[in-house]
């Protein structure tokens, strides 16, 4: 076959190698030129890059990762098939063949016969084209996992934040109403008052008692609103000292007697004697409590009753919120204390304040180092307990 020349780039990198030994096995002479050159009929190569190729055969042979072909049976399995498709002759062995197969023509000079060549299953190149596989396999579907992860975890954040731009957007709304109710209210009545358009001194003290009562709920509101912000920023300090949790109940409880009275609403207030002092900030306790009578007398239906209790339960004081409202639902009861959260609208009253009071008092709670326990049921009324820890008889 002389005279016929394939080019370098027809042939792949140590292809000229297998051929070689193709060729040997199947009793075909490999001829070699005078200028150092391997030819045989269409094949060459540069005595360089055989010689290249050779050496790192050799480094891979002596650092393990292939084996010596001539110690064990070949990892190829090489075969010259007829134009028909038989098997002229061949090399492996045929049934340990992968189903990797790959065939080529052997043109330009036999167009018609084709060389096939597959992978032993039992060869070292097959376990390391599985092993190649099976990493890529691997790393393909951790790569697929962290991106639906990353996607996930991206739609979680956006449905959050939106979420929460909602309920900002809502408590601004509740705030703006809950400002504008008792501000028009006390415009309304000093506009009466101011055009003398009372008729009698009972209605003049009226007009002043719902101007006070008006007055003191807007304050409280503000409060709040200022509160929130200092704790949702980190910056709300109290300042804890020994107190007498008692007279400062009892006070708080009379002041707010004054604002509810007029709805016709009832404040008792039961304590037991002797009780200890605690360490408190005796306004942050107060607020928490006209937070909690505020939420009783909002949520109260008919039965316009509420009661205050100061008890002492071992080493523990417990403050206590009782009325006969419309109650809440066992699964909403782990909800209340979220910031912005609000009951059911189904069952809303008139007046639904901001939706931040009962985290304010969580807040302060956890600040005494105490907690708030909820006993309640839907349709008959709750029980907020602020439960803080008592003062040692040495005043630890």
């Amino acid at each position: 076959l002389p005279g016929i020349k394939i080019e370098r780039s027809d042939v792949l990198p140590g292809g000229l190698a297998i051929m070689s030994a193709l060729f040997d096995e199947l009793g075909i002479d490999v001829m070699h030129t005078g200028d150092g050159a391997l030819r045989l009929g269409v094949l060459y190569e540069e005595r360089g890059a055989l010689e290249s190729a050779v050496a790192q055969y050799s480094r891979l042979l002596e650092a393990g990762i292939i084996r010596d072909a001539g110690a064990s049976e070949p990892d190829v399995n090489i075969s010259l098939l007829d134009p028909e498709g038989r098997a002229i002759a061949s090399r492996g062995d045929p049934g340990g063949a992968s189903p990797h197969v790959l065939t080529r023509p052997l043109a330009p000079i036999l167009p018609a016969w084709q060389l096939r060549l597959a992978y032993r299953r039992d060869g070292i190149l097959y376990q390391l084209a599985a092993r190649e596989r099976r990493a890529r396999l691997t790393y393909s579907t951790l790569l697929l996992s962290i991106i639906f992860l990353g996607l996930y975890l991206i739609y979680r954040l956006v449905k959050k934040d939106s979420e929460l731009a909602r309920l900002k957007g809502d408590f601004v709304s509740r705030v703006s109403h809950e400002l504008r109710t008792p501000l028009s209210t006390i415009r309304a009545v000093g506009e009466m008052l101011e055009m003398g358009a009372v008729s009698s001194r009972e209605k003049e003290m009226e007009y002043f008692t719902y101007i006070t009562s008006e007055g003191r709920r807007l304050s409280r509101l503000i409060d709040n609103v200022l509160d929130f912000s200092r704790i949702g920023a980190g910056k709300r300090s109290y300042a804890l000292r020994p107190a007498d949790i008692g007279a400062t109940v009892s006070s708080t409880v009379n002041a707010f007697r004054q604002y509810a009275s007029p709805d016709g609403f009832r404040i008792s207030y039961e304590a037991d004697p002797d009780m200890p002092r605690v360490l408190a900030d005796e306004d942050a306790v107060s607020q928490a409590l006209i937070n909690l009578l505020d939420n009783a007398v909002k949520f109260s239906r008919e039965e316009k009753a509420v009661r205050v209790r100061l008890r002492r339960r071992g080493g523990e004081v417990l403050l206590s919120v009782c009325d006969r409202g419309i109650g809440i639902a066992r699964t909403d009861i782990p909800k209340i204390f979220a910031q912005f959260y609000r009951l059911d609208e189904g069952r809303a009253v008139a007046r639904k304040g901001a939706g931040i009071g009962l985290s304010i008092v969580k807040h302060i709670a956890e600040a005494h180092g105490g907690k708030v326990e909820v006993r309640s049921v839907l349709g008959e009324g709750s029980d907020f307990t602020i439960v803080i820890p008592a003062l040692e008889e040495d005043g630890r």
